[in-house]
């Protein structure tokens, strides 16, 4: 099991990020494993599956900006098998001081363009939790253009799933909302459309 691995050092540092890194990995690994033929069907899956790779990546870096690693190797994070987050992208993004190194880094990425739309967000709040909801639309919408190909394969598949998905994390943003009173305009925010 990939947490009994993990256990250890998350007992000790008490890291939650310890126990979803094994997660992630292990996924990774395993949806890997299981796409190795040359169809087009494996070539969509193994694209999309880069780029949820890279998206992880991505989000491990800007919570790393805040993050006193001291001693330890931020690679140890890294996920490799993305599309455009290489070791060494990764390597230096993680090494970055601030978000403006991140962006212009990133600009040369399919990734620059999320991040850009978001940019004045972060100015005024000042969370990185907005280049993460930026990443996870970017996602979101390429799960969705999966499914504009050939009606009988696999990009279908993916786009329904990761729209279920979507349907899911709405209806509960929708009903926390609701339970803990935000506004309606808060929830319509924190929606994710696609």
């Amino acid at each position: 099991m990939p947490l009994r691995a993990a256990m250890p050092e998350y007992i000790e540092s008490g890291n939650l990020a310890v126990l979803e890194l094994a997660l992630d990995k292990y996924y990774m690994e395993w949806a890997a494993r299981r796409l190795k033929g040359r169809g087009v069907n494996q070539r969509l899956s193994r694209r999309f599956l880069g780029t949820q790779i890279d998206t992880i990546n991505l989000l491990t870096c800007f919570r790393l900006l805040n993050a006193d690693l001291g001693d330890q190797d931020a690679l140890r994070f890294f996920l490799p098998g993305g599309t455009h987050v290489s070791e060494q992208l990764f390597r230096d993004l993680s090494s970055m001081s601030d978000v403006d190194e991140v962006y212009d880094r990133l600009k040369r990425t399919p990734y620059g363009r999320p991040v850009e739309d978001v940019a004045i967000k972060y100015i005024e709040s000042g969370s990185i939790s907005v280049f993460e909801r930026a990443l996870e639309d970017y996602l979101m919408r390429r799960a969705f253009a999966a499914g504009r190909g050939d009606p009988l394969g696999v990009g279908i598949i993916i786009s329904y799933l990761w729209m279920k998905a979507n349907e899911v994390t709405n209806l509960r943003i929708i009903v926390k909302g609701i339970s803990v009173g935000m506004p309606v305009e808060r929830m319509r925010e924190e929606l994710i459309v696609v």
